[in-house]
């Protein structure tokens, strides 16, 4: 959750209670310090709510830049062409995700990332028990 402006005594506090208590990560955009809406951001920020003065801040604490580095270099080549570590992996069995990290290096996020362009893609397909296979045609 991200607070950019509120003051101390408005609903916003109760949904930030709310994001707390179920685990959420909160955000905070520091704002002028005698500018009422920074009011509540700025109690945040003291109690210990993320900082945040840009999206690259989320990404990072969230880590979802790697998850978006792997959108970037996911490729759509030709079958021939492909050299995709899962697609190697998967040639000539199943295997869980576990499996799949232990054999492509891959992170944890950066690999659900990859599995899911290539279900998008039409070349794996998801199997029971968080299995994942080559698509035969």
């Amino acid at each position: 959750m991200l607070l950019i402006e509120a003051k101390r005594k408005s609903g916003t506090h109760t949904t930030i209670n709310y994001a707390l208590d179920q685990g959420r990560e909160v955000f905070a955009l520091p704002g002028n310090v005698d500018a009422p809406g920074s009011e509540l951001p700025l109690i945040l920020l003291n109690e210990g709510a993320h900082l945040c003065t840009c999206a690259q801040d989320i990404l990072d604490t969230m880590e979802w830049a790697e998850a978006e580095k792997a959108l970037e270099q996911a490729s759509f080549l030709p079958e021939e062409e492909v050299t995709d570590p899962i697609l190697k992996a998967l040639s000539l069995e199943e295997k869980t995700v576990e499996e799949l990290i232990t054999e492509t290096g891959l992170s944890a996020g950066a690999l659900g990332t990859k599995l899911t362009l290539l279900e998008i893609s039409g070349k794996i397909e998801r199997r029971a028990g968080r299995t994942y296979a080559l698509r035969r045609s």
